[in-house]
């Protein structure tokens, strides 16, 4: 009985009115006209995107060319709870709906739902984010049986044995835990948990999540920072694509191929004795701005031999082959810097896959070596309050911590970049999904799942107002910057549920 599937239960849609009206306009009228607008507008009131002055009629702006959504209102989230009579028709509106859909959300304790799920999503998902509770022994720890010692352990074992399907090859699994020496050392013990699990252990990164003050006290050492464990299969490999907001100032230039810079073609970590095929001379024609390799045009008075150093200590990032062939591609130049001549290679900023052309993360995530401004607990609390104007959450990831993870592990033009969270607390994953999709374009699609009463209370009106709006503050929207939802969330039916009605 607790490893059959759960039947699905109170299952609804949220939907922005743009996905509709592109669909079918008049469904749009349907849905205005409706007797279940009357609550929509008193839920969207409740959530601040408009105010008690809004009329149904200020949805429309017309034109010559006929009626439209106004772009103020058009990502306005319809939730077919309220519209149940039309929701089918709405469904309907799409040929495929889970390529239309950007995500999932489940009420549910997390092993019955991925154990439901699992026939669907096995071997899909890209990147599995989890911040699971911690052995505190506090009434926030909500688990049957409040699991405790060695059980927390089997706890987690039971879920992480099952999340381990649903990574693709070339998926990556992250999770966050606090080291917590005062009480079980959680962070060493599920280290090896998932040593056992997965194949491939990608590393640790280290989050400073607040400062000194306030910060956990532990045999004399005040402990200011968690782990991200980092795991995955065979295949995992993670992207090179971490630029600081300095270097991405250096990218000032544009051709054809897209946004570029000139880099230098020089490395100072080998000499011409370690490394003699990449010392070499590589030929310039200063009157015709021209680079050959051919020795025998060296009488010039115009022609230069540039050599990567003139002691010796250097050399050239490749060997002469390697150097030709990049010539043949249009993308060396030379440059005169302080009276001398330098050879630099275009760096574009976008691989062909879209992903930023960078460098890889480092294991200290400080706050500008990244694009992303990555701050600790207190970024996160903030952006919630923002939201809601008030404390919906204890200790909320930033959003950005999340984006960054995603955005290391996922591919831009991924046709099923899916990524799963089955602890998802306050939805932050959600929320960088949603963030990253907007900046970047890509089409990730978020799984969670999370059992507690904030589903209803904060994951659910968490991204029905990023839908409309990413920027908030006092509970109500700085602008209509929102990029739309598709979404469906459910409730399943559980253990206890099944075993009751067992005859």
């Amino acid at each position: 009985i607790w490893n059959k599937p759960k039947f699905v239960k109170n299952s609804n849609y949220v939907i922005t009115l743009d996905r509709v009206f592109e669909k079918n306009a008049d469904l749009v009228e349907k849905i205005l006209q409706n007797e279940g607008i009357k609550e929509q507008i008193k839920e969207w009131q409740e959530l601040g995107i408009v105010d008690e002055n809004f009329k149904v009629d200020d949805i429309f702006t017309s034109n010559l060319m006929g009626k439209y959504l106004s772009e103020k209102y058009q990502h306005l989230p319809i939730d077919t709870k309220y519209f149940k009579d039309l929701e089918l028709e709405i469904l309907n509106q799409f040929d495929d709906l889970d390529r239309a859909l950007d995500g999932w959300l489940i009420k549910s304790e997390n092993y019955q739902a991925l154990n439901t799920i699992l026939p669907k999503f096995k071997e899909k998902v890209q990147t599995i984010y989890i911040d699971p509770p911690y052995n505190t022994g506090s009434d926030e720890f909500i688990y049957k049986d409040r699991f405790m010692h060695s059980s927390w352990l089997s706890m987690m074992q039971n879920r992480l044995d099952l999340s381990a399907k649903f990574l693709k090859k070339g998926g990556v699994f992250f999770s966050s835990i606090a080291n917590n020496a005062k009480y079980y050392n959680e962070s060493a013990k599920l280290n090896l948990l998932l040593e056992s699990i997965f194949s491939q252990r990608m590393g640790e990164l280290i989050w400073k999540r607040r400062s000194g003050s306030g910060s956990n006290t532990i045999q004399g050492i005040t402990e200011m920072h968690e782990y991200i464990l980092c795991f995955g299969n065979e295949e995992t490999d993670l992207n090179k694509n971490i630029l600081t907001q300095e270097d991405l100032k250096k990218y000032t230039h544009e051709d054809e191929k897209g946004v570029f810079k000139w880099n230098d073609t020089v490395i100072n970590q080998y000499t011409k004795k370690q490394r003699p095929n990449l010392y070499y001379p590589v030929l310039y024609d200063v009157a015709e701005d021209r680079i050959f390799f051919d020795n025998s045009q060296t009488d010039s008075k115009n022609i230069i031999k540039i050599y990567p150093s003139e002691n010796g200590n250097s050399v050239f990032f490749c060997d002469i082959n390697s150097m030709k062939e990049i010539h043949k591609r249009g993308i060396l130049k030379v440059f005169k810097e302080n009276g001398e001549y330098k050879l630099k290679i275009k760096k574009y900023l976008y691989n062909a896959d879209g992903t930023i052309n960078g460098n890889i993360v480092k294991s200290v995530l400080e706050k500008d070596n990244t694009q992303f401004n990555i701050g600790g607990t207190s970024q996160g609390t903030r952006e919630l309050k923002d939201m809601f104007n008030k404390e919906t959450f204890k200790n909320p990831k930033p959003s950005n911590l999340i984006s960054l993870l995603i955005y290391i592990s996922t591919r831009i033009k991924d046709e099923k970049n899916y990524i799963l969270d089955f602890f998802a607390g306050s939805g932050t994953t959600a929320h960088a999904v949603m963030k990253l999709n907007k900046e970047d374009g890509g089409n990730r699609k978020f799984i969670l799942v999370e059992m507690a009463d904030y589903f209803d209370t904060v994951i659910i009106p968490r991204i029905k107002k990023l839908s409309y709006s990413f920027d908030w503050k006092n509970g109500q929207p700085k602008n209509t910057d929102g990029l739309g939802i598709f979404f469906k969330y459910y409730e399943l039916e559980q253990y206890e549920e099944t075993l009751a009605n067992c005859k």
